[in-house]
């Protein structure tokens, strides 16, 4: 899981926080009771979902999309730990 996370903040523009990306990911898993390798399945869904996902503007150091702070939103709603109404 922490290899897929640390590719998935480097595709999204966000390697500088690939540790607490990694933490962030852990506690999601620990909250939504999955297995990992359905965990891992849920962060490659929420990877295309972000990926895709234009109007995104949040900019990372290097100048490019940061799409990491979406793909968070994203994986929350896949689990279902996102209340209702938030985006």
């Amino acid at each position: 899981m922490k290899n897929v996370v640390a590719d998935i903040s480097a595709q999204l523009h966000d390697a500088e926080h690939t540790a607490a990306n990694v933490g962030r990911a852990a506690r999601l898993l620990q909250r939504a009771g999955l297995g990992e390798d359905a965990f891992v399945a849920a962060l490659y869904e929420a990877r295309g979902i972000a990926r895709r996902r234009a109007g995104v503007t949040k900019r990372a150091a290097s100048g490019a999309v940061n799409r990491m702070p979406y793909f968070f939103a994203v994986l929350e709603d896949r689990l279902g730990l996102r209340p209702r109404g938030v985006a």
